[in-house]
């Protein structure tokens, strides 16, 4: 039993991990790119992009206070947990004080828990987890909602995995299995029923039942299949297919979730430049960059990132531009965009980890520097 505890604790704490520590060694990781020093030239087509200056505006920050920017935050904390632990939990706290959804705060508790236990701080850990269950068990006895009902119950397994109360674990995802076979088929929005599946299919793989991740992966294509097509709007479109992506990631099938990266690129490139609103344009730039990103086009998903920094100055969508600028070989823009970053985190209210991006960028800049003694300089940079 105690091998079974710690095999699936473990599990779901690397799948929580590893985006963080990969998304940390951006900023030194240009020596392993060797011969990739010189400037990556590919046009970029209907995406021309004004030259890139050398500074941003940091007095055009905005405060976090909308449920998207709340979600930002959280999905942030996620990505650079591992990194810095009390980080984490001030800003997982100061998230929770924004929303008074109480599935919203389940959420951050979920990801304190994850904190605490990591950190070694079990009892913490489970007070939280206790927070958790408090807040939803309201929507697991009397919501009809299928996304509520979907997302109540995997906070709650995500939880209990973390902490190891393995059994309550299993009783939950058994109960939610039963709920929301008793409510997938009134669904008929592909949005909805994309969220539903992959939080089902998330709860499986927490709890290691991992044919019926392939069982509801597969589900959830066959159902979504028809409604794809008849997809219209921009937000539609990106949130169908990203909760593919997350759903393929869960099953570690790379294939799939290449085919719906390239899927989402291909629908939503032609919607974006009819985008006016600045909120969903900044949506579907992330989509768009984290997609490319995640094919290897770093020099596409370097577009679709700067064009997010226009938008949204923070330190977080700064750093994340110069990195991938540097893992597409443009040691120009890198340098550049890693300046950048220490003037943005002055006066910034949006990103939790401004003192990791900074060291992340320093780090950065030191290895850049290196790397042009050796090879005689690189271009400045000039992105059209």
């Amino acid at each position: 039993m105690a091998m079974s505890i710690t095999s699936k604790r473990s599990r779901v704490l690397r799948r929580l991990l590893i985006p963080g520590m990969l998304g940390f060694i951006f900023g030194a990781c240009i020596g392993a790119f060797g011969a990739g020093w010189i400037m990556v030239q590919k046009t970029v087509g209907e995406l021309q992009e004004p030259r890139v200056t050398s500074t941003v505006d940091s007095n055009q920050l905005s405060p976090t206070q909308s449920p998207d920017d709340y979600y930002g935050v959280i999905n942030e904390i996620q990505r650079f947990i591992y990194q810095d632990f009390s980080t984490a939990i001030s800003g997982l706290k100061e998230a929770m004080e924004t929303v008074s959804n109480s599935l919203d705060q389940a959420l951050a508790h979920s990801y304190l828990v994850f904190a605490y236990e990591i950190r070694g701080d079990h009892e913490l850990a489970v007070a939280h987890y206790q927070q958790v269950q408090n807040l939803v068990q309201p929507s697991i006895d009397e919501s009809s909602d299928p996304w509520d009902v979907s997302r109540a119950f995997e906070y709650v397994v995500r939880s209990a995995v973390t902490v190891g109360d393995l059994d309550t674990a299993q009783q939950e995802y058994e109960a939610m299995k039963a709920r929301i076979e008793s409510l997938i088929g009134e669904i008929n929005e592909a949005p909805t029923l994309a969220r539903v599946y992959r939080n089902l299919i998330e709860a499986a793989s927490e709890v290691m039942e991992y044919e019926e991740t392939e069982k509801y992966f597969t589900e959830m294509e066959t159902q979504l299949s028809p409604m794809l097509d008849n997809l219209t709007t921009a937000e539609e479109i990106g949130l169908a297919y990203y909760q593919l992506v997350q759903a393929a990631n869960i099953v570690g099938d790379s294939n799939r979730s290449e085919i719906y990266n390239q899927a989402l690129i291909d629908r939503l490139k032609p919607l974006r430049k009819g985008i006016s609103d600045e909120k969903m344009l900044m949506k579907v730039n992330r989509y768009l960059g984290d997609a490319e990103f995640a094919l290897g086009n770093y020099d596409f998903a370097a577009v679709y990132y700067h064009d997010l920094v226009q938008l949204e100055h923070s330190t977080y969508n700064v750093y994340l531009l110069a990195s991938t600028y540097s893992l597409g070989g443009n040691y120009g823009c890198a340098f550049t965009w890693y300046q950048n970053v220490a003037l943005v985190a002055e006066n910034d209210t949006t990103s939790v980890y401004t003192d990791l991006y900074k060291e992340g960028a320093e780090a950065g800049l030191e290895s850049i520097r290196e790397f042009a003694d050796t090879v005689g300089g690189f271009p400045d940079c000039n992105v059209r």
